[in-house]
């Protein structure tokens, strides 16, 4: 994915600076081929149950969508970014996405840049759940298990949300809830193919039990965050 311009630019005697080569990318049109296309700060991507691939760009806050024969559209937003919490429609400006991830009924999760969690619905219609993500002082990354439960993870703190959208448990708690802070620096969420639930914290991945515990998995020479 291309997310940089690439530009050749000179600084003239009269100290103008002027562009020789390359321009600045703009959003790449509805039906571009997904080669040639741009995508301004991809940030989170995500495939749903259908082999669909969609693409987060926090520059214009859209969330694209590639399906399976190749044809690039726009899922969610309009290119205008958002502060406020989305509502109505996916059809609404949108804030920067930070994560994306999709339960067993092809709906898909989101949490922002500003904090806010909420759902695109199967007819584009938006369910919010909250104003800020679980952990605090980041948006958190977001994946979902085998039940339906919709895991947060921050720096410090890892959260579950239950399949009913209300019930929240507590994986790992900050310090300042009365958690040991660790492990910490915690670095990433993975699902393996049965759908169980991972993390990393520096040279450890961690499984998550069905209880809400957690279970050293992989220890040693991991050496930073991993993607699944």
């Amino acid at each position: 994915i291309n997310s940089l311009a690439v530009e050749l630019r000179e600084v003239t005697p009269q100290s103008m600076l002027t562009t020789l080569a390359g321009a600045t990318p703009v959003a790449a049109p509805d039906g571009t081929a997904p080669r040639a296309a741009w995508f301004l700060n991809p940030n989170s991507m995500a495939f749903d149950h259908n082999g669909n691939l969609y693409i987060a760009e926090s520059q214009t806050c859209l969330i694209r969508k590639i399906d399976t024969n190749g044809v690039l559209s726009t899922f969610a937003g309009t290119g205008k970014c958002a502060y406020p919490a989305p509502s109505g429609s996916a059809k609404g400006d949108l804030a920067p996405v930070g994560s994306l991830a999709f339960d067993s009924q092809n709906r898909l999760w989101v949490a922002d840049l500003y904090l806010n969690l909420y759902r695109i619905n199967l007819d584009g219609s938006i369910s919010f759940y909250a104003t800020r993500t679980p952990v605090s002082g980041t948006p958190g990354q977001i994946a979902i298990d085998s039940k339906d439960r919709l895991y947060v993870l921050g720096l410090d703190s890892l959260y579950r949300i239950l399949a009913d959208g209300t019930t929240l448990q507590p994986v790992i708690p900050p310090p300042e809830s009365g958690g040991t802070g660790l492990p910490s620096d915690l670095l990433g969420l993975g699902v393996d193919p049965a759908e169980n639930m991972y993390f990393g914290s520096n040279d450890t991945v961690y499984r998550v039990n069905d209880d809400a515990t957690f279970t050293a998995y992989v220890s040693g020479g991991i050496g930073g965050g991993f993607v699944g």
